[in-house]
């Protein structure tokens, strides 16, 4: 136990690798098949669900099945957790727990899903990546067996735990990238998969937004743009991690479809002292979209009174 985390090193631990399930996440059991807490970044109420049979098809709470594969002569820390393919939680739920578990001398390896932007950012905090065991999609539904396994809980997203470990990273970090000579002190990053927010570019482009969209850059030229904006303003989506690369004293304008809200971005703002701000689509006409995958609008004059009332002329 260390500042409220409890880490602990355990002997014979199951992982049941569920890749498409929940965004990706490893669901760990002891050999007694005890069900450990650690898989679901600490969601207790997830947990709590998982415990009262809720995904019984899914998740079992007895034993699991003889291994697929067995690691009996290495240290892993089980970093393939609950939506850990998702660029986002990988951020903010999987590079904190990495982060402190080095903080702590662990040296052994890390078991992570597999993805392009959690290589780069393996690279940006000096991971080498030999000490990485990756998991991949085609890993789906396999039982794996860790003979000496590093269990890491007390994290939550916006805990005063994780942010504060992220953080120690990333004050000193030198510059990212130098392939950008210049970055917008007014960012616009601007989603163009599903969820996107429509009309109001115009809007943005007339109070000297540039636009950047994510899908265009590396996550080091991403951190960059975030770090020397002044003024963000983006639709909620997994760039909203980038947050943890601003200043103190900047300031985020977030937006979100009708029906669906999410609190991640404030957590980070608050702890690192980032003006914020939360737009939302108005309900009325609404009801029959599904917020999380539709395209949805904001009201034009609520956005211009915001970009002229919130520090932004």
């Amino acid at each position: 136990m260390e500042n409220g985390i409890y880490y602990e090193m355990l002997d014979d631990v199951y992982v049941h690798v569920k890749a498409r399930f929940l965004g990706g996440c490893g669901i760990t059991y002891k050999a007694d098949g005890t069900l450990l807490k650690g898989w679901c970044n600490g969601r207790q109420q997830f947990y709590n669900k998982v415990l009262a049979g809720e995904y019984s098809n899914v998740i079992q709470l007895t034993s699991p099945p003889l291994p697929d594969k067995i690691y009996e002569d290495e240290t892993i820390c089980i970093l393939a957790r609950m939506w850990g393919h998702n660029y986002t939680h990988f951020t903010l739920e999987i590079m904190d727990k990495l982060l402190f578990a080095e903080s702590i001398g662990f040296r052994g390896r890390y078991m992570l899903f597999h993805s392009s932007f959690a290589e780069e950012f393996l690279r940006l905090f000096g991971i080498d990546e030999k000490r990485i065991l990756w998991i991949s999609a085609e890993d789906d539904d396999k039982i794996l067996f860790v003979k000496h396994a590093l269990e890491i809980e007390g994290f939550t997203l916006g805990s005063d735990k994780g942010l504060p470990t992220l953080e120690n990273y990333v004050k000193d970090m030198k510059p990212l990238c130098t392939s950008i000579q210049t970055y917008p002190a007014r960012l616009y990053v601007k989603r163009i998969g599903r969820r996107k927010l429509l009309g109001i570019d115009d809007i943005l482009a007339s109070f000297g937004f540039e636009t950047m969209i994510p899908e265009e850059h590396t996550v080091a030229e991403e951190a960059e743009y975030f770090r020397h904006a002044d003024v963000v303003f983006l639709p909620h989506g997994a760039a909203m991690a980038n947050t943890i690369f601003m200043r103190k004293g900047t300031a985020i304008i977030e937006t979100f479809p009708a029906n669906w809200t999410n609190l991640m971005t404030i957590h980070v703002a608050h702890y690192k002292a980032i003006n914020y701000r939360m737009l939302v689509e108005s309900c009325l006409g609404n009801n029959q979209k599904n917020p999380q995958v539709d395209d949805y609008t904001i009201s034009r004059l609520l956005v211009q009174h915001t970009l002229e009332e919130y520090a932004v002329s």
